[in-house]
């Protein structure tokens, strides 16, 4: 899977709210559970409906929001 994410913000100089950050963030799980279910079909894997495949990104970003909480839980007071 070949993802493009940006990792730095437009305007550097800018405060970025932790609303902001997590829409981002949001997103970015978005895109990356889309791409799995995406892979996973050209893989030949089959899905019988877009029912399936909601359910499969679910579950993908389920996972990404716990990898996310472990890895910034240690940065948030």
């Amino acid at each position: 899977m070949r993802l493009r994410i940006n990792t730095k913000w437009h305007n550097q100089g800018k405060v970025v709210s932790i609303e902001e950050r997590a829409r981002t963030l949001a997103f970015i799980t978005w895109k990356v559970a889309a791409g799995l279910v995406l892979d996973m079909e050209n893989e030949e894997f089959q899905t019988d409906s877009q029912a399936m495949r909601l359910d499969m990104i679910k579950e993908a970003c389920a996972f990404l929001v716990a990898v996310t909480d472990r890895l910034v839980a240690n940065q948030l007071t």
